[in-house]
């Protein structure tokens, strides 16, 4: 493989991993300025996500696991609210001592239900292997994720300006 597509390559996958970066910053950042709590438990929320995605995968197929895992993650993350709702009004530090010791159980609970090793989620049929652009090589899987994670950032873009302009223009009509 020449130097230039290695060096393409890497760029790529760098891309890909920032954006998925973007979203899981996306969803810290909302969560912080919504409802003004750190959540520490983000990162092994999201993990959690994954690991139910993998589970799901056999019995459901892969975009079935793809809606299936986050609406899991949301019950998990609702009875999550129910203790930090109790901290609300108080001293931040409750909250974010909370969401650490949410998020030391539930990176727990991942080992215990599915071990300390890495895994991976087949992709499916009509984006595995590689697709071919000349000399150049690259995962159709992921130019996948990187669509889908721009569509994600879109979309939560989209709504908080959504948002704004309502907020804005309710405050305007409550100043008349």
């Amino acid at each position: 493989m020449p130097p230039v597509t290695e060096l393409i390559t890497h760029l790529l996958n760098g891309l890909v991993l920032g954006l998925l970066y973007a979203v899981i910053a996306l969803g810290f950042m909302l969560i912080l300025g919504t409802m003004e709590v750190i959540n520490f438990s983000h990162g092994a929320l999201f993990a959690l996500g994954g690991y139910l995605a993998l589970a799901l995968q056999p019995y459901v197929g892969w975009w079935a696991a793809l809606a299936l895992a986050p609406v899991g993650v949301g019950v998990v993350g609702l009875l999550m609210e129910f203790g930090v709702r109790r901290t609300y009004g108080r001293d931040p530090l409750f909250g974010l001592l909370f969401t650490f010791g949410a998020a030391l159980a539930l990176e727990e609970l991942i080992r215990i239900v599915w071990g300390s090793r890495g895994y991976t989620i087949s992709a499916p049929a009509f984006v595995a292997g590689p697709f071919q652009a000349g000399f150049f090589f690259y995962s159709k899987y992921r130019v996948l994720v990187a669509v889908l994670a721009v569509l994600l950032l879109g979309r939560d873009y989209l709504a908080v300006r959504k948002a704004r302009a309502d907020s804005g223009a309710r405050a305007s009509q409550a100043a008349e």
